[in-house]
């Protein structure tokens, strides 16, 4: 047998075990006995074939490359033919995924790249007007599934920011209980206002507005009751507070942001949120976007929260109260989004009502463009402190919806950034009093799988 002619026939060996563990994994039980005889008669064949061949027609190098290959192709076929006898699966529906058979369990693996560019322009700055650059905004990673049953649910949402620092985000247990009613515990988003709530990898400009990086509550710990029909939706969560995640019992988050007085530790803290559909299906609601093949659809939306200082400590007992009303409305291409935010906060030393008012929309030009704008208000009631004013124009392309798209938007700051606003990691750098005019240039390339 000349050298070409045992290629040959490993070469087809090789294939027909590809064949035989691609049907493996349709979940044929006849297909497991047919592969496991094909791996012995194709074992037999090249042992024979490796008797056959005269030592002086091939190198001892590409014998062991042949060999290694055949051994690899066959340990794939019994991998292929051991999950189908455990009742496994695996594929890509939205997202990677691997399952048992009988649905009892699915694990699905989620992932996000974000990285941007950033300009800023400021006048009169301590330092240098014009400052730009590059940074990973945001990577991360997750799991997602259920156990037992799908009632049995569970997130863990990973990752790292922008200075390499590592997170732990969603981390949280759900259970499915009868007449509509779930229940959560573990770590999740803190029920503020919609902005908040929409995921990271849904958004629809390159960063949250400023009054989020102020007034969104970050994650907290706690349980959580959740209540769904077909028209509306109900939260009521008991939590450690705002900003409370990634934290022991008995302490709150270690840092504050600006001129928060977010409290070390709480006595109590509840949160609640309700929304009605007006118009079209949940499934609409997890993104901003209208996509032009998308029916109308209509939300209203309102939240509130009570958190309480911890008494007998030596922290200041500071009470905060915030509440929200919203609206999000899709017009099949086209989407506008309102918000009106309001924070009261009382302590020894902080006596203040601030409120904050959000509006933002999007056109599609066509199936893979579209056009955004955003106006943001917010006063701090604060003396001494301009209120923000901020207006942001934008674009965004797309290559599979928020699967793979790149975001540029440009932000005009009419009235001096209080660094109290909490923009640094937005790309807002804190102006001095009577400062204003700032500009910042964004632009992020998304990559969600």
């Amino acid at each position: 047998m000349k050298p070409q002619k045992h290629a040959g026939a490993l070469t087809v060996g090789a294939a027909t075990a590809m064949l035989l563990g691609a049907a493996a994994t349709a979940g044929q039980d006849d297909s497991v006995s047919s592969l496991q005889l094909e791996v012995a008669q194709l074992r037999a064949e090249v042992a024979r074939l490796s008797a056959e061949l005269p030592a002086d027609r091939i190198d001892e190098q590409r014998s062991e490359e042949i060999r290694s290959l055949v051994q690899d192709v066959l340990a794939d076929a019994d991998t292929r033919a051991s999950l189908l006898q455990n009742g496994m699966t695996a594929g890509y529906d939205n997202g990677f995924f691997i399952r048992s058979t009988d649905g009892s369990f699915r694990l699905n693996l989620k992932g996000m790249i974000q990285f941007r560019f950033v300009y800023s322009s400021q006048d009169n700055a301590p330092e240098d007007n014009h400052r730009w650059g590059f940074e990973h905004s945001r990577t991360r990673f997750g799991f997602a599934g259920h156990v037992v049953d799908p009632t049995w649910q569970y997130l863990i949402w990973a990752g790292w920011g922008s200075n390499g620092g590592s997170l732990l985000l969603d981390a949280y247990i759900k259970k499915d209980l009868e007449n509509n009613w779930s229940v959560q515990i573990g770590q999740f988003k803190s029920l503020t206002w919609r902005e908040w709530s929409v995921s990271e990898t849904r958004q629809q400009f390159v960063e949250r507005s400023n009054l989020d990086a102020r007034y969104g509550g970050l994650y907290t710990q706690g349980v959580m009751a959740n209540y769904a029909t077909e028209q509306f939706r109900m939260q009521f969560a008991v939590t450690d507070g705002l900003r409370t995640w990634n934290t022991p019992y008995g302490t709150g988050p270690a840092t504050t942001t600006g001129t928060m007085p977010y409290q070390l530790s709480n006595e109590y803290a509840f949160s609640a949120r309700a929304e009605y559909l007006l118009g079209g299906a949940w499934g609409q609601y997890a993104d901003f976007e209208s996509w032009n093949d998308e029916e109308p659809m209509y939300v209203l939306g309102g939240a509130v929260h009570y958190q309480s200082g911890e008494y007998g400590t030596v922290d200041d007992e500071a009470e905060l109260l915030q509440w929200t009303v919203d609206g999000s409305f899709e017009f099949g291409g086209f989407n506008l989004y309102g918000a009106i935010i309001g924070n009261s906060i009382e302590s020894s030393t902080v006596d203040r009502d601030e409120y904050g008012v959000l509006l933002q929309g999007g056109m599609f030009l066509n199936d893979d463009w579209e056009l955004l704008a955003r106006y943001e208000w917010g006063d701090m009631d604060t003396a001494g402190t301009d209120d923000l004013s901020i207006f942001t124009v934008g674009a965004s392309r797309f290559w599979n919806r928020h699967g793979l798209k790149w975001t540029t938007d440009l932000g005009y700051s009419f009235n001096t950034v209080d660094a109290g606003w909490g923009g640094a990691s937005r790309g807002w750098r804190g102006d001095t009093a009577d400062q204003d005019g700032q500009m910042v240039l964004r632009s992020q390339i998304h990559l969600l799988f």
